[in-house]
C-alpha cells in the first residue's frame, strides 16, 4: 500500500512519528488551555509524554493516528494555500484565527475532521481495511465524482455571490 508517507524508509519510523505527533498535540492543548494552571510546563510535558507512550503501545491507536495524520496535514496545507491565494488576490487582513470563527468554515473543517477520523477508525479496526480503503479512495478520486463536487462548489459560490447579504 502506498500512502502519503511512502512505502519505504518512512514507514519504519511511523511509531516515532506517532509518538512525536501525540506528544506535541497533547502538550500544545494542555499549554493553550491551562487546565492544570499557569506555570505548569513540566507537568504538562510529563502528561503529554505518558499519553504519547500509551498511544504507541496500542497498535490500533498507532495505526489510526498514522492513517489520519497525513490527511490532516494535507487539509492544513490546502487551507494555507487558500489563505495565500486570497491574500494574493487582494485580501488584506486575512487571518486564520478570524476565518476559523466563521460558522461555515468552522463546520466545514469539523465535518472534514470527523470524516477523516471515521475513515481512520474503520481502517484501524477492520481486518480487510486495505480493500475498503482502496475502494473508497477510488470512488472519491473518480473524475465524475470530482466533477460533481466542483459543480456543486461553483453553484454554492454563485448562489452566495448572487444573493448577496441581506440588510435589515
Amino acid at each position: 500500500m502506498v500512502t502519503f508517507l511512502g512505502n519505504g524508509l518512512l514507514e519504519r519510523f511511523s511509531s516515532l512519528f506517532v509518538f512525536l505527533f501525540v506528544f506535541v498535540v497533547i502538550w500544545g492543548i494542555l499549554e493553550a488551555t491551562h487546565i492544570l494552571g499557569k506555570g505548569k510546563e513540566g507537568t504538562n510535558a510529563l502528561i503529554a509524554l505518558f499519553v504519547a507512550i500509551l498511544a504507541i503501545l496500542s497498535e490500533k491507536a498507532t495505526s489510526m493516528i498514522a492513517f489520519a495524520s497525513p490527511w490532516f496535514v494535507v487539509v492544513f496545507i490546502l487551507i494555507f494555500f487558500i489563505i495565500m491565494g486570497a491574500k494574493f488576490f487582494g485580501g488584506e487582513s486575512i487571518n486564520f484565527a478570524t476565518i476559523i470563527k466563521e460558522p461555515g468554515v468552522y463546520w466545514t473543517l469539523l465535518i472534514i475532521a470527523i470524516v477523516i477520523m471515521i475513515f481512520s477508525f474503520i481502517y484501524s479496526n477492520q481486518p480487510g481495511a486495505e480493500e475498503i480503503k482502496e475502494k473508497a479512495s477510488s470512488a472519491i478520486i473518480n473524475p465524475q465524482i470530482l466533477g460533481l463536487i466542483a459543480v456543486f462548489l461553483i453553484a454554492i459560490f454563485a448562489i452566495v455571490e448572487l444573493a448577496g447579504k441581506v440588510e435589515k
